[in-house]
């Protein structure tokens, strides 16, 4: 039957849901199909700060905006505080929402709701709660006085992961003790929701590596072992290490000593070196030995070792006194190179100490090069003498000055005594004017080695050379043409000469006439390239030194 207008009268009851646009629908459901939702927007730590952490949060997918209507998380803690958003119911705007608990033992209303500051419809609000700390995990659901629920779903992680045991390994072979640099391993039991174990700096411990955690269960029923290798500190004493879990939130469980081992952080101690070379001598050659004294403490185990073609007496037990000995020709020269090795060891803690010593072989005679300090060409002369300094340089350290050497006789002088400049030697050398022109031998050279060795062996510079003369001022006696040096010339195309105070002169090869020129004569006056006088070619101007105070200055080049 079909109706177009109908007054109902009383009560009229529908047999089900709409379902069309134009349906007709009960009052009931048109109430509940317009009540308000509700959705758990946050969970945070009801104190925040310090290590209170709520995270690893989970949201409904496919939301806008995204990461807003969370389902999952991990606390660290039980006081939690759940955020909430809901709708009020159609149009009477009031709310009310409980927390239940998955067991529903109890409920919390929620402690603040207010009206949402930028829509009206909307509420806002938390509810606090605590969880059960013994418990692993608990699902919470916010039930709205608009008969809509949310449901957000905590693992429980309170507090840290516990170690339940811990123990330091073996020590390295032989040891008893441990010093600053072993490394030991370790060992032990940590709860199942431990995700890393660290062994603290503190006590035996400076660090810990290669750490690594087992499968859950791995220690027994809820536990997981642990192991890896720490690295020993500077510390002494009886000391134990020190193990913390830490779980995924980052929370650390309480340290957990491990057993007790001591840490002693002695070494050996090896002094310095003391050497009795054979008599004066500063090395040994041939078949020579040297005495060495060196006082070495807290050791038990020696290793004495010389280098190949030496030898020390009982190599494996100490002394304060050792010899060494050359055995062979391996070493020919050697001298301040570390050939003697000692190495010390203190059995408790393996502590090693090695130090090196230096012992002078010296096989092979010395030998050296002389030369004068600046190189020059030739040694020139003074009146009063000109000093060089002679170097002498060896090929090896010598054991004391030069000895005996001669220069030829009328050829220089020796003056003062050796010095040193680095191993080099140097002596002052005196040339004077009357002194033999020319190229002169060194003679008698002797030099020692360290080990005594003598030679006289001259590598390069067993020459030198005397020739020229510093500069000097002649007087030239009146109305003369010539007067006498001093020195006689060795080179003549090296003499120059200068009226004092005005032109040099020219220099001539014979006796003419020549204005502002010179040569060189003998003292009777015949022309002499290699003669003692110098000799004015300008006779006229000669003439005009009627007063005998015309001066010449004159010298000889290098």
């Amino acid at each position: 039957m079909k109706a177009h207008t109908i007054d109902v009268l009383g009560r009229c009851t529908l047999p089900g849901l709409p379902n069309n646009d134009l349906d007709a629908a009960p009052k009931l459901y048109v109430d509940l199909a317009t009540a308000g939702g509700i959705f758990i927007t946050d969970i945070t730590p009801t104190n925040e700060g310090g290590n209170n952490i709520v995270g690893l949060k989970t949201y409904e997918a496919d939301t806008i905006p995204a990461d807003f209507l969370m389902t999952n998380g991990i606390t660290n803690v039980a006081a939690i505080r759940i955020h909430f958003l809901a709708e009020p119911k159609h149009a009477l705007y009031k709310l009310a929402v409980i927390a239940k608990y998955a067991d529903g033992a109890s409920e919390v209303a929620a402690q603040s709701i207010t009206q949402h500051a930028n829509d009206m419809r909307m509420y806002e609000g938390y509810v606090d709660i605590v969880v059960d700390d013994q418990k692993m995990e608990e699902t919470i659901t916010l039930v709205s006085s608009t008969g809509t629920e949310a449901t957000v779903h905590l693992d429980l992680l309170i507090g840290g992961p516990e170690v339940s045991a811990f123990t330091i390994g073996s020590l390295p072979d032989g040891q008893t003790e441990l010093k600053e640099g072993d490394v030991v391993s370790v060992s032990g039991v940590v709860s199942n929701d431990a995700t890393s174990v660290k062994v603290l700096n503190s006590g035996v411990s400076i660090d810990s590596h290669n750490l690594s955690i087992g499968e859950e269960d791995s220690g027994g029923a809820g536990s997981r072992t642990f192991s890896g290798s720490v690295t020993v500190s500077s510390l002494s004493g009886s000391l134990v290490a020190q193990a913390v879990g830490t779980n995924m939130l980052g929370t650390e469980g309480d340290a957990f000593d491990s057993n007790s081992v001591t840490l002693n952080q002695t070494h050996p101690s090896i002094g310095a070196a003391t050497y009795s070379y054979p008599g004066t001598q500063e090395a040994i050659k041939e078949s020579e030995s040297v005495g060495i004294d060196v006082t070495i403490t807290d050791a038990d185990d020696y290793d004495y070792s010389a280098a190949a073609g030496l030898s020390i007496d009982s190599p494996s037990d100490y002394s304060v006194s050792k010899t060494v000995t050359r055995e062979d020709e391996t070493i020919q020269y050697s001298v301040d190179a570390d050939l003697l090795t000692i190495t010390a060891t203190k059995e408790s803690n393996g502590a090693v100490t090695v130090k090196t010593f230096s012992i002078n072989v010296v096989n092979t005679p010395p030998s050296a090069a002389l030369s004068f300090v600046g190189n020059p060409a030739r040694l020139r002369s003074d009146a009063n003498g000109e000093t060089y300094k002679l170097q002498i340089t060896p090929n090896q350290p010598l054991l004391n000055a030069p000895d005996a050497l001669m220069s030829a006789a009328n050829a220089g002088e020796f003056t003062g005594n050796w010095s040193t400049s680095g191993q080099n030697y140097r002596h002052n050398f005196k040339v004077v004017d009357t002194d033999l022109r020319g190229v002169h031998n060194w003679d008698g050279l002797i030099i020692t080695g360290l080990s005594g060795i003598q030679a006289s062996t001259i590598t390069s510079g067993s020459i030198y050379e005397i020739g020229g003369f510093l500069a000097r001022t002649l007087t030239i006696p009146a109305l003369a043409q010539f007067a006498s040096i001093g020195a006689f010339v060795s080179d003549f195309s090296k003499v120059r000469a200068m009226y004092v105070g005005a032109d040099e002169l020219v220099r001539q090869v014979d006796l003419a006439q020549v204005v502002k020129a010179f040569t060189i004569v003998d003292s009777g006056g015949a022309l002499d390239n290699n003669g003692d006088h110098l000799f004015l070619n300008d006779a006229n101007f000669a003439g005009t030194n009627t007063t005998g105070t015309l001066q010449v200055e004159v010298e000889e080049l290098e």
